[in-house]
């Protein structure tokens, strides 16, 4: 990931509008983190009521 990161830094501190393009750049990263961390807590809520249904759900034995 690092490498990957290092050409886009260098682009970016070769530009006239460093600041503003780092600002844009940390918005994009604040909006992806927020996103992935509300997919992680709702598919982790997911994940919580079906093992509580499949806790309460009787178990036939006939099957």
């Amino acid at each position: 990931m690092k490498q990957a990161v290092n050409p886009i830094l260098f682009l970016l501190a070769n530009n006239p509008e460093t600041e503003q393009n780092l600002e844009v750049m940390m918005s994009i990263l604040q909006v992806t983190n927020e996103a992935v961390k509300s997919i992680k807590n709702g598919l982790d809520n997911f994940h919580e009521t079906i093992l509580k249904i499949k806790d309460q759900t009787p178990h036939n034995s006939n099957q």
